[in-house]
């Protein structure tokens, strides 16, 4: 029951319909204000002897009533108690006819498109979070609309043997991946891999800003061979391709300033490796000319000083960097769904030592990222259905198959398309019932 209607005649009984009630309002309360107000008229009492007024606090309804020196104290003190009357009130039991809180969030530039539905006065759950069990449905929900809010509708033209000139300012990412030597570390000391691994990458490139996530990788090799060990995909934003030389003197690694046989200016690499007598030896490994150095070289070297593995394969093999030409491509490798994830990898993530405790993804240095613009619409809840209903006919298109899915996070190709749909939906009278 959301309204009520005085009778219009005596003896009337109440319609519960055609007069609106406020969100905060109590049905019962109004009734029985509209009871006193057809006594009092019924008895013939002045006008003037009774005001009701109405008071807005803290987003709460409460019905007072001013009485005049006319008034008896026996009604006084019955209006008293219905002005008091704490009744079933539409902000616990919200009806269907309320309005909700609806919007649509669009990104320009990216492939994001978010409806929301707010109930008013309807209690959030909670409760005490469970031990992260692998990349769940909802973190995977968040980490597809995280990458989908990020700008892809700059795409590079160039074949792919001119991938590394790629320029700086395209808006594509590199796609970076780190991986373990043989011997894997335990579960905290490869969280503190990553997190020596970013402050490193933070203090040589300020403008980096990157997107991670942890998978897990069966081994087909070595003396961990058919076990599941992490490794790290990241798109990094930022990072120059080729950048001047900087001497590194690390406890495996250094790189440092030289000169040839005819005075000009290089750059060499020098590797600490274990022997087969776990003695330490230094290797020279490769030499840089011209004084500028690349991603891809800094990274290896970076990971193969923090990991300390002396493994000179996982110098050549822990890292590797790509440059997409298509973000849609990256977003949808990272992100893949858990079809596309075989059950042993689903049971191995579950109960793996290296997501307890511990994000399966995240982002860091999110200012450096380059985000679409966000627009924000409120619509009406007839027009949040009409988008939903949309947004299925869109996700059985692209699956090309039926199926029952409702869903209020949308990646899309052209947002500016749906924008537009909001905008017609939002006419008068163009709004679907």
């Amino acid at each position: 029951m959301d309204t009520v209607a005085s009778p219009s005649l005596p003896g009337q009984t109440f319609s519960p319909s055609w007069v609106p009630v406020g969100q905060s309002d109590s049905v019962l309360l109004h009734r029985a204000v509209n009871l006193l107000e057809e006594r009092e008229a019924l008895y013939r009492v002045p006008d003037g002897q009774l005001a009701f007024t109405t008071t807005f606090a803290g987003g709460e309804v409460s019905r007072l009533l001013s009485l005049s020196s006319a008034t008896t104290p026996a009604r006084a003190r019955r209006a008293v108690v219905v002005a008091r009357t704490r009744a079933l009130s539409n902000a616990h039991i919200p009806p269907r006819s309320v309005l909700s809180e609806c919007s649509v969030d669009i990104w320009k530039g990216a492939n994001h498109v978010q409806l929301h539905k707010r109930l008013p006065c309807r209690g959030a759950g909670g409760g005490k979070r469970g031990r992260v069990k692998g990349l769940s449905r909802g973190a995977r929900g968040r980490l597809m609309g995280c990458l989908a809010s990020i700008r892809t509708d700059e795409r590079s033209p160039l074949p792919i043997s001119e991938w590394i000139s790629l320029p700086e300012g395209n808006g594509l990412p590199l796609f970076v991946t780190r991986t373990f030597p043989d011997v894997v570390p335990s579960a905290g000391a490869c969280r503190e891999l990553d997190d020596r691994y970013f402050k490193r990458l933070g203090r040589r490139f300020s403008t980096a800003g990157v997107v991670w996530r942890r998978e897990l990788q069966v081994r087909k090799s070595g003396v961990n061979v058919g076990k599941w060990v992490p490794h790290l995909h990241e798109q990094v934003w930022g990072v120059p391709r080729c950048f001047p030389c900087k001497a590194e003197r690390g406890e495996w690694v250094e790189f440092v300033r030289g000169t040839d046989v005819d005075g000009v200016e290089v750059w060499d690499t020098h590797l600490a490796f274990l022997d087969g007598s776990g003695v330490k030896q230094w290797r020279w490994r490769g030499r840089l000319f011209g004084g500028q150095d690349s991603f891809d070289a800094w990274l290896a070297r970076a990971w193969f000083e923090l990991v300390g593995s002396g493994d000179v394969d996982h110098f050549q093999h822990g890292t590797d960097v790509q440059f997409p030409r298509d973000g849609n491509a990256v977003r949808a490798y990272v992100g893949k769904a858990q079809r596309y994830m075989s059950k042993d990898e689903l049971q191995a993530a579950a109960s793996s030592p290296y997501f307890a405790g511990s994000r399966c993804w995240g982002v860091r240095w999110g200012d450096n990222i380059p985000w679409g613009t966000r627009e924000t619409v409120a619509i009406s809840l007839a027009v949040f259905y009409a988008l939903r209903r949309m947004g299925a006919h869109h996700v059985c298109k692209m699956r090309k198959h039926k199926s029952r899915f409702l869903c209020q996070r949308l990646f899309v190709s052209h947002p500016l398309e749906w924008l537009r749909l909001v905008e017609y939906f939002s006419c008068e009278g163009d709004a679907p019932g």
